[in-house]
C-alpha cells in the first residue's frame, strides 16, 4: 500500500510538472480508463500521449529534467512512434508522441479535464478512448471497452 501511494505521488508530481511547463498532453490507457469508469484496476504504468511538435517536445524535456534529473534531447520525443520511458513497471510513466486511428489534434479538442490526487488533468475523452482500446484489441483492451461500454455515457 505504501509503494502504491508512492507510485501514485510520482505521477501526481510529473503531471504537476507538465502543467507547470504547459506541455499539451493526454492521459490515455488504464489510468484514463479508471477516470471515465470509476472502476479501480491494475496496471503496471501511467501513459501520456503528447502533441509531436519541436516546442511541445521542448517544454516535455523540462518537465523531465525537473522530474528526474534525466538529460534528453527533445529529438528523442519526436522520432517516428517513439515512446520514451521512465522507470520500470509496476511503476513506469510511458510518453507518446502518435497513437493509431486518431491525430493527437483531434484527441486534444476532445479532451477531458479532471483530476489525479487533487491534480488537474487532460484525459482522453471516453469516445476517443473506446477508439483506440477498439484499434490495439488486446486482452486488457477489450476488457477495458466492456467497462467503458457499460459507464454511464459522457
Amino acid at each position: 500500500m505504501v509503494q502504491e501511494k508512492q507510485v501514485e505521488n510520482d505521477y501526481r508530481e510529473f503531471i504537476e510538472l507538465l502543467n507547470k511547463n504547459k506541455v499539451d498532453y493526454l492521459v490515455i490507457g488504464a489510468y484514463s480508463t479508471i477516470f471515465h469508469t470509476k472502476i479501480p484496476r491494475e496496471t503496471q504504468d501511467i501513459d501520456f500521449w503528447i502533441r509531436k511538435t519541436e516546442a511541445n517536445a521542448e517544454k516535455c524535456v523540462k518537465a523531465i529534467k525537473e522530474f528526474c534529473g534525466i538529460e534528453i534531447g527533445r529529438e528523442t520525443l519526436l522520432g517516428d512512434k517513439e515512446i520514451f520511458f521512465i522507470g520500470q513497471e509496476p511503476n513506469r510513466i510511458d510518453i507518446f508522441n502518435t497513437q493509431k486511428g486518431l491525430s493527437f489534434e483531434e484527441a486534444y479538442s476532445h479532451k477531458e479535464i479532471g483530476t489525479f490526487k487533487g491534480t488537474q488533468v487532460c484525459f482522453v475523452s471516453k469516445k476517443d478512448l473506446i477508439r483506440l482500446k477498439e484499434y490495439f484489441g488486446r486482452n486488457k483492451d477489450i476488457k477495458d471497452l466492456k467497462r467503458l461500454k457499460k459507464s454511464k455515457k459522457k
